[in-house]
């Protein structure tokens, strides 16, 4: 029987580290493109010595330890130590589903049949047919697969009878959120809604002027903002004689209505087409529409605020970050010199990442870090790769459009003064269409 069982076992350690090198071939198998180094491949476990590495190999029972904490009270395993210390420990086997609960893996099947291991610091990927199935403990890892796969030092403390699997003490500090923004939610909170009509400001500038030959001579400007129908209004009277209303004229009146989608200007505004507003006298009174789709502009106007020009530029342009690594990599696109994780993804065989619609401020453009973990092990040195990009000015969404259409007067102050000056039908009607950025 003794003899009968050494062969048992001797066939099984062989056939065992047959599976476990193709399994760590599979894992570093490169597709290498510039400018990705590539990295050391991965140590191949080698079999067990001639002279019975593996020989008087038992099963028994032993805990197993995260650092200092005892997670698993008992485990059986394959193995063997000497009262002092473990014997050959790194061809130990240890239940599959052991390491899985230990280490608290979520494992996730691949459309390749692979199963994905991934934990706060581990994201592994491995072929369940090339693991070894003990013919007591069913699937199992070795000890060095164990470090090898999972970046790991394993040791046994022969006190505490236990595995310990070591954690590095800068596992798990990136801050993982989201590239979409979370919706708000209001609900159940109280509505307060805006009043129809405020008055906000009333300012009266008065100029005095006199002279020993001259009686004082006043003059002023009034100016008044407020809110109505969900927009803004201002308006200006020019006062050249403070004294005699008949002098009185309206300088400015507006009324500006800014949403997400669409912009209404009524009243007096600046000309936007400047070919023909350089040979246009008078100021322009009349009617305004922006309409945007796929995007909304980051600058709000102000009270008497005429610039549509800044009401046609995009808040953000969504960009694609793509690039080469190893199969087995996992690249992470980190926000700016921060800790803060946008997106993840694990390279496959094409050895090709790529994020997709990366949000770009159009103001001051954007700053962006990709790193690099190899064979997935967040407890590595990444590489570090910067990603910026520049905006060009009136740049677009995909698939974005603007349109402008304007209808309205050019008004002429005659020499007597009037409150309302006189209305012609210069630019009575313009249209400027913008498609897709």
């Amino acid at each position: 029987m003794l003899k009968l069982r050494r062969y048992f076992f001797g066939i099984s350690v062989s056939s065992f580290w047959l599976a476990s090198g193709a399994f760590f071939t599979l894992l570093t198998s490169q597709a290498w493109s510039e400018p990705v180094t590539p990295p050391t491949p991965s140590p191949q476990i080698t079999p067990s010595p001639a002279n019975g590495g593996t020989e008087g190999f038992t099963v028994f029972s032993v805990g197993v330890n995260i650092d200092q904490r005892n997670v698993l009270p008992s485990i059986l395993i394959w193995g063997k130590e000497n009262g002092k210390e473990a014997v050959n420990f790194e061809n130990w086997h240890i239940p599959y589903g052991a390491v899985i609960d230990a280490l608290h893996l979520n494992t996730k099947v691949l459309p390749d049949g692979r199963l994905e291991l991934r934990s706060s610091i581990i994201v592994a990927t491995i072929d369940p047919k090339q693991l070894y199935k003990d013919p007591k403990l069913g699937l199992v890892f070795s000890v060095k697969e164990i470090e090898t796969l999972f970046g790991l030092k394993v040791t046994f403390d022969i006190n505490e009878y236990a595995i310990v699997f070591n954690l590095p003490s800068s596992a798990g500090q990136n801050e993982t959120n989201n590239l979409t923004e979370k919706p708000l939610q209001l609900e159940g909170l109280p509505r307060i809604a805006a009043p129809t009509f405020t008055l906000s400001a009333i300012q009266e500038n008065i100029t005095a002027t006199a002279s020993s030959s001259s009686q004082i001579a006043a003059q002023g400007d009034l100016t008044a903002y407020g809110t109505a129908y969900g927009g803004s209004f201002y308006f200006r009277i020019n006062q050249p004689t403070l004294e005699d209303y008949n002098t009185w004229n309206l300088a400015e009146g507006q009324f500006l209505r800014q949403t997400d989608q669409a912009d209404y200007i009524v009243g007096s505004q600046q000309i936007f087409w400047p070919n023909q507003s350089n040979n246009t006298s008078g100021d322009y009174w009349g009617f305004t529409t922006i309409q945007r789709q796929g995007f909304t502009s980051p600058i709000q106007l102000g009270a008497g605020g005429t610039s549509t020009i800044a009401r046609l530029q995009a808040s953000e342009i969504g960009q694609t970050i793509t690039g080469q690594a190893a199969p087995g990599t996992l690249v992470r696109l980190m926000q700016g010199y921060s800790n803060r994780v946008l997106a993840e993804v694990l390279v496959d065989s094409s050895g090709i990442y790529r994020f997709e619609n990366v949000p770009v401020l159009n103001m001051g453009g954007g700053n962006y870090r990709v790193f690099l973990y190899p064979r997935g092990q967040l407890t590595a040195q990444p590489e570090i790769r910067d990603a910026t990009f520049s905006i060009v000015s009136g740049q677009l969404p995909v698939g974005a459009s603007a349109l402008v259409v304007s209808a309205g007067f050019n008004r002429q102050l005659p020499q007597t003064p009037s409150l309302f000056g006189t209305l012609s039908t210069a630019n009575f009607y313009q249209m400027k269409p913008r498609l897709k950025g």
